[in-house]
């Protein structure tokens, strides 16, 4: 062993105790040390609070209710295809209910092969067929399906809560194929919102299932029937008994699209200047006045989107609470947009 190496080896005993030292001195700072803050603070929540998980299971069940429920009540039942069709609807439930399960839709093909051959007569599930159809691609496929639901459902009492969403359905269907098709969407887009006022005045809905109904009633206002604002909210308000947390939050929607609407487009829908809706007193402009003072909504109808939590009692807002905060909007320089693309929902 060279002189370098005999003077390593007399220098480990050092280090070690210098190793152990370094780790009692350690122990002893972390014992006396406060503990570590988390990162962050989780957001506190009650014991009883209704969440997305909840409501989730409030779609199934308003679903279940709906279709396969009413399925084996009062649907057109056959051996044939009995036991294929609550396969589907069951199937269709699921995918209705937990929105983005895309393969879900991928699955309900096993269901509908069997089906397409048994002659089925039943107009909900004729209609499930179409979906499934419709949603894998299979447009062409999916259309006769979709007309023979819409004729039954004239016949078998579904509630109109579940068949308005098939004449919609078709109506975008007509839209997506064009040709002489397109002279039929406006019959079916009518058909449709017929059939939605109506589902409004039904006595269907237990605790929170309104909001299920608005959940798919707001995603076609955002889309096939945003033209159709002023029309859905008439079907509504004329439908005697309609619930009314729904025919509040519809009136939202309505009264901020009339809104939007005689601010105008492009220049007139961002000028700083507010003299058409308040005048230089604070006032309502005259226009205003004229129509309805005050409209009662819940508070979440301004923006479009149902309370999963929250108040339900319905509160009143001015029609000024509404539209002055739309006028302090403002764009960069030189740009300019349409501000029906804007809508508060």
């Amino acid at each position: 062993m060279t002189s370098r190496h005999r003077g390593f080896v007399h220098l480990l005993p050092l280090a070690v105790v210098i190793i152990l030292l370094a780790g009692v001195c350690e122990a002893k700072t972390a014992k006396g040390r406060p503990p570590a803050k988390p990162a962050h603070k989780g957001i506190a929540v009650r014991p009883d609070a209704f969440t997305e998980r909840d409501f989730q299971q409030v779609r199934l069940k308003y679903y279940r209710k709906l279709m396969g429920d009413a399925y084996r009540k009062f649907g057109i039942r056959n051996p044939a295809w009995d036991e294929a069709a609550l396969g589907l609807l069951e199937g269709c439930e699921h995918c209705i209910a937990v929105p983005h399960d895309w393969q879900a839709y991928h699955r309900l093909l096993a269901a509908v092969e069997p089906l397409m051959t048994s002659g089925c007569e039943d107009p909900l599930v004729c209609c499930c067929v179409a979906m499934a159809l419709i949603e894998n691609g299979r447009m062409p496929d999916g259309e006769p399906y979709l007309r023979r639901a819409i004729e039954g459902y004239q016949n078998v009492p579904y509630s109109r809560a579940i068949a308005w969403s098939g004449p919609l359905r078709l109506a975008g269907l007509c839209r997506s194929l064009g040709g002489e098709k397109l002279a039929e969407v406006a019959k079916w887009e009518a058909l449709s919102i017929k059939w939605l006022g109506q589902a409004t005045g039904e006595k269907i809905f237990a605790d929170r299932e309104q909001r299920v109904l608005w959940g798919e009633l707001s995603r076609a206002l955002d889309g096939q029937l945003d033209p159709r604002i002023t029309q859905v909210h008439e079907a509504i308000q004329h439908q005697p008994g309609a619930d009314p947390w729904l025919a509040n939050m519809m009136a939202g929607v309505f009264y901020i699209d009339e809104a939007w609407k005689a601010r105008g487009t492009g220049f007139a829908a961002w000028e700083r200047n507010i003299s058409w809706v308040v005048d230089a007193d604070g006032s309502l402009a005259p226009w205003l006045r004229r129509a309805a003072p005050a409209v009662p909504l819940p508070r979440t109808a301004s923006y479009g989107s149902p309370a999963v939590e929250g108040p339900q009692r319905p509160q009143t807002f001015s029609l000024r609470e509404i539209l002055v905060p739309m006028s302090r909007i403002e764009l960069p320089r030189g740009e300019t947009l349409d501000s029906r693309q804007h809508r508060c929902r």
